[in-house]
């Protein structure tokens, strides 16, 4: 697997890594001091890197963190930011 994962940032291709999944139900878990209030995946240290993990105020909702270069990133949000503006406006 890493094998492959080597080879396709050796051919130039686009890449995107996904890390983490909505069904580990982190903010369920308890080690003895309380429920965490907030988590986070620690190793989103390459860019095109997507997390995903279980919401902590919504049961079925999903977090999502993304890194991106600097310059992606501002492109993301303010994309991302018109799109939520338009669905404001829809509801």
């Amino acid at each position: 697997m890493m094998s492959d994962y080597r080879g396709l940032v050796k051919s130039g291709q686009s890449l995107i890594i996904t890390v983490g999944s909505p069904k580990l139900t982190a903010y369920k878990t308890d080690f003895g001091w309380g429920k965490p209030r907030k988590t986070e995946v620690v190793n989103l240290d390459s860019v095109r890197t997507i997390s995903l993990a279980d919401c902590r105020d919504k049961e079925g909702g999903i977090q999502v963190g993304i890194a991106l270069e600097r310059i992606r990133m501002n492109n993301f949000t303010n994309i991302l930011e018109e799109h939520l503006r338009n669905i404001a406006v829809l509801d």
